[in-house]
């Protein structure tokens, strides 16, 4: 089962800033949404290509383990990373435009599940615009 949506925000500060906050693992704590509790970088360094971390999550009482990979990186004006957890794989496809000392993120989303159940979709775009925006919300106050 696939499901692919867009979804973008404009986030009011410049590009360079936001590219670098993004990629620092350290400050996710603080807007990830699930908290990230802790990273391990296997390889490579982010955001270059072929990197690979570990990303620890709390999820009620338990740990939550999803891996990222970063698959292309293009920056400053896009990079694509692929998430795995447990059997299901998203891929995301960042652009990044800045205009008048803002930058706009659009993020092309593909979820891969192992099996064909129904999935809401719109659920899953809500989701990640809430990722996306409590970002946005970090680093504009930042």
């Amino acid at each position: 089962m696939r499901i692919t949506y867009e979804v973008e925000i404009t986030i009011n500060k410049p590009i360079d800033d936001v590219i670098r906050i993004m990629f620092d693992y350290h400050q996710m704590r603080f807007y990830g949404v699930p908290i990230l509790d802790h990273h391990v970088h296997l390889e490579g360094k982010p955001p270059l290509e072929g990197a690979v971390t570990e990303l620890y999550y709390k999820h009620q009482d338990e740990t939550v383990k999803m891996v990222e990979v970063i698959l292309n990186n293009n920056l400053p004006t896009s990079i694509t990373r692929q998430y795995t957890l447990g059997t299901v794989k998203n891929e995301c496809k960042d652009f990044f435009t800045e205009t008048n000392g803002s930058t706009i993120w659009k993020m092309d989303v593909l979820f891969v599940f192992p099996e064909n159940k129904p999935i809401n979709k719109e659920e899953f775009k809500k989701k990640t615009l809430n990722q996306m925006n409590a970002f946005k919300d970090y680093i504009e106050l930042i």
